[in-house]
This record gives C-alpha cells, structure tokens and sequence, in this order.
C-alpha cells in the first residue's frame, strides 16, 4: 500500500514537473517573440498635440532658414554673375579695340 501512494505522489511530481517545462518553453518563445515585435507607441492626446505644435514650428523655422539662406546664395551669385558679365563686356571692347573693331576692315 504504501508502495502505491509513494508510486503515485511520484507520477504526480514527474507530470507537475512536465507541465512546468512546457509552460516555461512557452513563456521563454513567447517572450522572444515580444522582443523581436516592436511595441506599438501610444501618445496621449495632449502629447500629440504638443508634440505636432513642437513639429510645426520646427518647420516653419528650418523653412525660414532655408529660404534666408537661398536669398542670400541668390544675391551673391547674381553679384558674381554681374561681375564676370562686367568683365567680359570690358574684355570684349578691348579686345575690339585694339584689333580695330568691326569696321576696320580686318578678318580675324
């Protein structure tokens, strides 16, 4: 008799045991699968709106920027360009000047 009890505590002990290893299998597949899933991000809606007040100005600023700097890229290049353009009316005449100009005659 006490053979049978002892037998059965034990055919307890081994299925506690087995369904044990398989409920920690299950949490450990579980748990690299949350690991490898991204989270999703939830915001509370004063955050959002915070958050998209942030994100306006923001780029209403870097707009601002960009357009003060393509201004000033502009006014400098069209200064260059007026110089170079200056350079070669002035490179021009000269060079007509001294060949004699148009009506003198010559061929290049």
């Amino acid at each position: 008799m006490e053979v049978v009890i002892l037998a059965g505590v034990m055919l307890m002990l081994t299925v506690v045991v087995v369904v044990q290893s398989f409920q920690l299998h299950h949490l450990q597949r579980q748990l690299k699968d949350n690991e490898a899933k991204p989270k999703p991000l939830r915001v509370s809606e004063p955050t959002a709106a915070e958050l998209e007040a942030r994100l306006k100005t923001a780029y209403e600023t870097k707009i601002t920027e960009a357009t003060q700097t393509f201004g000033a890229d502009l006014g400098a290049t069209s200064k260059k360009l007026s110089e170079q353009v200056s350079r070669l009316t002035t490179t021009v005449i000269e060079e007509e000047l001294l060949v004699g100009g148009p009506d003198s005659g010559e061929e290049e």
